[in-house]
Protein backbone atom coordinates (compact mmCIF):
# COMPACT_ATOMS: atom_id res chain seq x y z
CA UNK A 1 0.00 0.00 0.00
CA UNK A 2 2.76 2.56 0.66
CA UNK A 3 4.02 2.17 -2.93
CA UNK A 4 0.48 2.55 -4.26
CA UNK A 5 -0.12 5.70 -2.23
CA UNK A 6 3.29 7.14 -3.09
CA UNK A 7 2.21 7.25 -6.74
CA UNK A 8 -1.27 8.64 -6.13
CA UNK A 9 -3.12 5.33 -6.24
CA UNK A 10 -5.88 4.22 -3.91
CA UNK A 11 -7.62 0.97 -3.05
CA UNK A 12 -11.21 1.31 -4.26
CA UNK A 13 -12.49 -2.18 -3.50
CA UNK A 14 -11.27 -5.64 -2.58
CA UNK A 15 -13.23 -8.84 -2.10
CA UNK A 16 -11.95 -12.34 -1.44
CA UNK A 17 -15.32 -13.92 -2.25
CA UNK A 18 -17.23 -11.91 -4.83
CA UNK A 19 -20.72 -13.14 -5.67
CA UNK A 20 -21.43 -13.73 -9.36
CA UNK A 21 -24.91 -12.38 -10.06
CA UNK A 22 -25.05 -12.91 -13.80
CA UNK A 23 -22.91 -14.88 -16.25
CA UNK A 24 -19.85 -16.94 -15.41
CA UNK A 25 -16.61 -15.97 -13.74
CA UNK A 26 -14.00 -18.36 -12.34
CA UNK A 27 -12.03 -15.85 -10.27
CA UNK A 28 -11.99 -15.90 -6.48
CA UNK A 29 -10.73 -12.41 -5.68
CA UNK A 30 -11.25 -8.88 -7.02
CA UNK A 31 -9.06 -5.87 -6.36
CA UNK A 32 -9.94 -2.46 -7.82
CA UNK A 33 -7.34 0.30 -7.71
CA UNK A 34 -7.96 3.92 -8.63
CA UNK A 35 -5.66 6.53 -10.15
CA UNK A 36 -6.34 10.09 -11.23
CA UNK A 37 -5.34 9.33 -14.82
CA UNK A 38 -3.59 6.86 -17.08
CA UNK A 39 -0.26 8.63 -16.61
CA UNK A 40 -0.39 8.16 -12.83
CA UNK A 41 -1.14 4.46 -13.31
CA UNK A 42 1.70 4.05 -15.81
CA UNK A 43 4.18 5.83 -13.55
CA UNK A 44 3.19 3.58 -10.62
CA UNK A 45 3.19 0.38 -12.69
CA UNK A 46 6.64 1.08 -14.15
CA UNK A 47 8.16 2.36 -10.90
CA UNK A 48 11.18 0.48 -9.52
CA UNK A 49 9.34 0.02 -6.20
CA UNK A 50 6.34 -1.68 -7.82
CA UNK A 51 8.50 -3.76 -10.14
CA UNK A 52 10.22 -5.26 -7.07
CA UNK A 53 6.85 -6.20 -5.55
CA UNK A 54 5.14 -7.44 -8.71
CA UNK A 55 7.53 -10.38 -9.07
CA UNK A 56 6.15 -11.84 -5.82
CA UNK A 57 2.56 -11.33 -7.01
CA UNK A 58 3.30 -13.04 -10.32
CA UNK A 59 4.89 -15.97 -8.50
CA UNK A 60 1.96 -16.35 -6.09
CA UNK A 61 -1.07 -15.93 -8.32
CA UNK A 62 -2.39 -16.07 -11.85
CA UNK A 63 -3.94 -12.68 -12.52
CA UNK A 64 -5.74 -10.68 -15.15
CA UNK A 65 -5.29 -6.93 -15.11
CA UNK A 66 -7.62 -4.54 -16.90
CA UNK A 67 -7.19 -0.80 -17.35
CA UNK A 68 -10.59 0.90 -17.57
CA UNK A 69 -11.76 4.50 -17.49
CA UNK A 70 -13.90 5.50 -14.54
CA UNK A 71 -17.29 7.12 -14.88
CA UNK A 72 -17.61 10.81 -14.18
Amino acid sequence: MPVLRRYGGRLVATDGGPEVIEGEWAGDRVVVLGFDDRGAFTTWFNSPEYQEIVMDRWAAAETTMLLVRGAD
